[in-house]
């Protein structure tokens, strides 16, 4: 079962599930806020220039009991990405 796909929290059974919840990454005291990223290098080893892609990581939250599950907004960009890594790697 899946928040995001089924919209019922599978730890307490609620229909009172936020889609798509912001999250932040906080850095230092200085309170800044960025929004919460994954990245997958796709020239790891590359000294400069590692081309990077950024996605962003949103989460379902249950309103009865908390419960929270984070998702990729868009994983096939990321798995495009991991894929060329991957290829890059073994050459």
């Amino acid at each position: 079962m899946s928040m995001k796909k089924d919209s019922v929290c599978p730890q307490c059974g609620s229909r009172n599930v936020m889609l798509g919840v912001k999250l932040d990454d906080r850095a230092g005291g200085a309170g800044a806020r960025w929004d919460a990223t994954l990245s997958v290098e796709q020239n790891p080893d590359a000294i400069f220039f590692k081309e990077a892609t950024t996605v962003d990581l949103k989460a379902c939250v249950c309103a009865q009991c908390g419960h929270v599950e984070p998702y990729v907004a868009n994983p096939s960009q990321l798995w495009t990405a991991y894929q060329t890594a991957r290829s890059e790697q073994r050459r």
